[in-house]
């Protein structure tokens, strides 16, 4: 007969001896490809979202430059063309020039009609009538202003204005011929016997910045046998 031990009533449940579940391994290279999953999608998804945001930053900057485009635009539509003188203004004084260099400065204008001429071609000549040789030459721009420069050491010099529709052309005068009357200015042309050629020109030695204000003839002005 089995021996009976009255302790045995009192043993606390903990005291029984019961199967305990196995404890769970953890597997560190299987943690590892976990982790390397999660990291390289988080990355993904940040790559993602940047890449968003760069698009969504590219096209408010398109649509920026669109409209600031758009708006200059509209301005430029809006503001008055630049509009030539109507009367012939003297030009502006140019800053020095360069050593050993004289600048020839000044407006050509239409005797008749006092309005500057823009696109006309002004050729400076260097040597005697008949045998020199143009040495410099500049256009006037929409006010008829011209700067153009010159050896200081050429000498004798001489100036003719080229343009469609003109024959000769001449130094302005003091008072200048654009203050004068349609009257008066045709006195002035008459006094000279037609006489159109190159305008030879007296400087000073010392002079570096000539201030030169020419009036160009209208073919019309002239008489028939002076517009050969």
């Amino acid at each position: 007969m089995p021996h009976f031990d009255e302790k045995d009533l009192f043993k606390e449940d903990g005291d029984f001896d019961v199967a305990r579940p196995p404890e769970r391994k953890h597997h560190p290279v299987l943690m590892l490809l976990c982790a390397l999953v999660l990291g390289a999608g988080w990355g993904a998804w940040l790559m993602h979202q940047r890449a968003v945001s760069r698009r969504v930053a590219a096209t408010a900057a398109t649509a920026a430059t669109a409209a600031t485009a758009a708006t200059a635009g509209a301005v430029a539509a809006a503001a008055p063309a630049p509009q030539a003188d109507p009367v012939a203004r003297p030009a502006p004084v140019p800053p020095a020039p360069a050593p050993e260099t004289r600048r020839f400065y000044g407006v050509v204008y239409d005797l008749a009609t006092r309005k500057p001429m823009s696109a006309a071609q002004v050729t400076f000549i260097v040597g005697l009538p008949g045998a020199g040789g143009p040495a410099a030459s500049c256009a006037t721009d929409m006010n008829g202003h011209y700067t153009c420069d010159l050896s200081a050491a050429a000498d004798p010099v001489a100036v003719e204005v080229s343009s469609e529709g003109y024959h000769g052309q001449f130094e302005d005068l003091i008072p200048p011929l654009r203050d004068r009357s349609a009257a008066q200015r045709r006195a002035a042309l008459d006094e000279r016997d037609a006489y159109l050629e190159p305008a030879r020109l007296l400087l000073m030695p010392s002079q570096e910045v000539v201030a030169l204000d020419i009036v160009a003839v209208p073919k019309s002005w002239l008489p028939p046998q002076a517009q050969r």
